[in-house]
């Protein structure tokens, strides 16, 4: 027995596979595929679209409500709703002085002395050079400034606006700036 598969092996050569089993398993492969025009017996058929064929939808769907985005998909409802909400903080900052920026990329080339002025003394500055970055926070997100010297004045002007959560929600530049400011003008008023 021993010489046999010793002489089979030497005949196919090391890592040869046998032909009739490389024909079985073509054979053993093409049976389990069905052809793709030709549908199970047992399936139910498409619904046609507009069909009042029932669907797993979610219920919110099925009565007319905007789906939410996917994969950053753009949908005018959840835009319109977030511009509203923008609205109202607007609204709400009512007490904050007219010439104030609205929109923290507002804030850019404004220089130290203004940023004092308006938004009070940063929770926190860096200097790294001659770059300096201002931070001012509250408890659900940063505004970060970044300030750079313009031309030979010594005075160094924003140049960069970010704003982060500081916690796992989300917060949008806008919102965490307005509540800076609501924070900045409320303990001025009180």
């Amino acid at each position: 027995m021993i010489g046999r598969t010793h002489t089979a092996v030497r005949r196919l050569g090391r890592g040869a596979v046998p032909t009739g089993l490389v024909i079985s398993a073509c054979l053993l492969l093409a049976a389990c595929a069905a052809p793709p025009d030709e549908a199970s017996p047992d399936a139910d058929p498409p619904a046609a679209v507009g069909s009042s064929h029932e669907t797993d939808l979610p219920a919110s769907l099925e009565e007319g409500e905007a789906p939410l985005p996917v994969d950053g998909a753009p949908n005018e409802t959840v835009a319109a709703q977030e511009f509203e909400e923008i609205e109202e903080e607007v609204d709400e900052l009512a007490a904050v002085p007219t010439e104030i920026p609205r929109v923290p990329e507002g804030l850019t080339g404004l220089d130290e002395s203004d940023l004092t002025e308006f938004l009070g003394v940063p929770s926190f500055v860096r200097r790294d050079g001659a770059a300096q970055i201002w931070q001012y926070r509250n408890d659900g997100c940063a505004l970060d400034l970044f300030l750079y010297p313009e031309g030979s004045s010594a005075s160094a002007k924003v140049t960069h606006v970010e704003t982060r959560s500081l916690t796992v929600v989300p917060v949008a530049a806008a919102s965490c700036y307005h509540e800076l400011l609501k924070a900045r003008y409320a303990t001025d008023a009180g």
